[in-house]
């Protein structure tokens, strides 16, 4: 048993280590639960990552996921100006920047 937890801990960090998803904490309260965003490749390596981190936060017990979903952590504006014959002409576009985020308690062992 003990063969097969180094080795997948190994597989679960070279993973993380060659992939562009990434999972980080945002917010811990330690045996008790936290927040974490995901970024790219959300049910990948991203995701092992974020299970990882919930189940080292909350030890021997079990992470219960409460909530998970986007979140809007900023905006993005690009603007395209073109020349024509008349002048110039100016347009801009606004996105949100979101992340994925799980918020998770630690429960019973």
């Amino acid at each position: 048993m003990k063969i097969f937890l180094v080795s997948t801990y190994f597989f679960i960090m070279v993973g993380m280590t060659f992939s562009c998803a990434h999972a980080r904490v945002v917010k811990s309260q330690p045996g008790k639960g936290g927040l974490i965003a995901v970024g790219k490749g959300m049910f990948g390596d991203a995701r092992a990552e974020a299970d990882l981190e919930m189940r080292r936060n909350c030890g021997s017990k079990r992470p219960v996921i409460l909530e998970e979903g986007e979140h809007v952590v900023g905006t993005s504006t690009s603007t395209d100006n073109k020349r024509t014959k008349r002048g110039s002409r100016s347009t801009g576009t606004t996105r949100d920047r979101t992340e994925w985020r799980i918020k998770y308690k630690c429960g019973k062992a």
